[in-house]
């Protein structure tokens, strides 16, 4: 997997929220690493939210039966992701209470063509440091679904508010199964 690193600077009425999927490094695992990450950019003072994801790729070993046999490793392929769909939807800034609302949506799959998709989707609403509501500025609350493998992690500007510990990889299979129910976390 290769992913691009960006350092995050925040102003100080601008957010980020970050999706991620993860094949994390467990017996049983097949390819490990980070398989997708969406990042959503909050800004409070011009009222606008703008998204952008990366996708990693699968690394695949061609070894042959002689190979095999003596032990050795044949080449190693990448293979791009494909159907991926990252979204952000039905945003509402509410001046009044002065949070943001919105759902985030992603949809990822190997290109190996044997793989179900991975997909997520979260309703999420950020309570920034200077809201009106009392006692809950830097807030998030969330909830949404996704599947069970692999794990999935939230973050708010660099603050993990989420960490779902992935399941078998046959949890894969089926229509985001797992239910997150709502959670406000500070961050």
């Amino acid at each position: 997997m290769v992913f691009s690193g960006s350092l995050n600077v925040y102003a100080a009425d601008t957010y980020t929220v970050v999706i991620k999927t993860v094949i994390r490094d467990v017996v049983g695992a097949p390819l490990p690493g980070e398989k997708s990450e969406q990042t959503i950019h909050i800004d409070f003072d011009s009222k606008t939210v703008t998204s952008e994801f990366t996708t990693g790729t699968t690394d695949v070993e061609l070894t042959d039966h002689d190979d095999l046999l003596a032990g050795r490793k044949g080449p190693t392929i990448k293979v791009e992701s494909i159907r991926d769909k990252f979204i952000v939807r039905d945003v509402v800034f509410y001046d009044k209470q002065d949070y943001v609302f919105f759902v985030a949506q992603g949809e990822t799959a190997s290109g190996m063509h044997v793989t179900p998709n991975i997909n997520y989707s979260f309703s999420i609403a950020v309570v920034p440091n200077h809201s009106e509501l009392p006692g809950i500025n830097n807030q998030v609350r969330f909830h949404g679904f996704h599947d069970g493998y692999p794990s999935y992690e939230i973050y708010v500007n660099d603050t993990k508010v989420y960490d779902f510990q992935q399941g078998l990889v046959v949890e894969l299979v089926g229509d985001s199964d797992v239910r997150v129910p709502m959670t406000a976390k500070s961050f």
